[in-house]
């Protein structure tokens, strides 16, 4: 009988095949203090984070190995869909936008866009509508004299042309 000795990170990829997530990540925390920026371990580890739902943890692994290799556009890819998983729309639309424009093959392009027309259809819509009545005690912005005096001459002003009170109405829309 043969056997093959493996790594403890392809021991872990093997675990994490099998669903063995807790296991997988006590073999990886062990290799990651041994090689604090070792991008394929982060990434299992970030990669186990999201099968278990933890979101925050698998977007800070992620980040992390983005400082290091900024041009890591599987990396980025994922970050945009944890934060797409996580609810957080403008965070995984900008990754996705950032990815997009990166070297990658129209078949990884067209599934960004499936994510980008989605993210438009989840994303919260708000629509504000305010009104307002006020009593206005001179409306029309007129005198309340009934007699005007113009180059010496008296002039009796027409009941519209005098002070008008009234109520106001303002009202606006807006959205977002």
């Amino acid at each position: 009988q043969e056997t093959t000795a493996i790594s403890d990170v392809q021991a872990a990829q093997l675990l994490i095949t099998n669903g063995r997530y807790d296991d997988a990540q006590k073999l990886l925390q062990r290799e990651i203090s041994l090689n604090p920026d070792d991008s394929e371990i982060l990434f299992l580890m970030a990669a186990i984070a999201v099968m278990q739902k933890h979101y925050d943890n698998a977007i800070s692994l992620f980040r992390q190995i983005l400082a290091h290799e900024p041009n890591a556009e599987r990396v980025r890819l994922e970050l945009a869909r944890v934060f797409f998983l996580k609810g957080d729309y403008d965070n995984a639309d900008r990754q996705f936008r950032f990815a997009r424009a990166g070297d990658v093959d129209d078949v990884v392009k067209a599934n960004i866009d499936h994510f980008l027309v989605a993210i438009n259809r989840l994303r919260e819509w708000t629509v504000n509508l305010s009104f307002a009545l006020a009593p206005d005690t001179n409306e029309n912005a007129a005198t309340s004299t009934s007699q005007v005096t113009i180059f010496g001459l008296p002039f009796a002003l027409d009941k519209a042309a005098r002070r008008q009170s009234g109520v106001g109405l303002s009202g606006e829309i807006g959205g977002e």
